[in-house]
């Protein structure tokens, strides 16, 4: 065996490695576009959205079963809005938030996505979500969607 030979079998040349890296940088491509990360936390984001709108809305119920069909807040009867109307604290049903916090919810829960939605206090919120009541008394909760521009996340009780 002459030394030429025992050099070449002991590591791997340039050129091989480049390859290798190649193939990688390819791989990792394909398996990026096929999972799609932007599209899952578009995703990820409505369902967080839609389960905001659930718990608002079992809140809600609460206060009306526990108050003989009515929405009651420091003894009167709230009256929700016939339109779909922004949930916050300057806005035309700010006396919604020390209806349901902290007897039903620790806190409003607000749309995280977004910057301009926080809540502060129960008299201090914007939760970006939109609440109406139809005549027949059925409540409806909405929120933009984030995977689909045409279409909103609703739920209804």
């Amino acid at each position: 065996m002459n030394i030429k030979n025992i050099r070449r079998k002991r590591g791997f040349t340039l050129i091989e490695m480049l390859i290798v890296i190649g193939l990688i940088a390819i791989l990792s491509t394909i398996v990026l576009l096929a999972v799609n990360p932007g599209r899952q936390f578009r995703i990820a984001h409505d369902t967080e959205r839609k389960a905001h709108l659930i718990a608002l809305l079992n809140a809600i119920g609460q206060n009306i079963s526990e108050h003989s069909g009515k929405l009651m807040c420091d003894g009167r009867v709230f009256t929700l809005p016939e339109t779909l109307t922004s949930i916050e604290s300057d806005g035309a049903i700010a006396g919604l938030g020390p209806c349901l916090v902290p007897d039903y919810l620790p806190k409003l829960p607000f749309d995280s996505a977004l910057p301009s939605a926080f809540f502060k206090s129960p008299s201090d919120f914007s939760t970006r979500y939109q609440i109406k009541m139809d005549k027949d008394g059925y409540i409806t909760l909405s929120a933009e969607s984030a995977a689909s521009s045409t279409q909103r996340i609703e739920v209804m009780r």
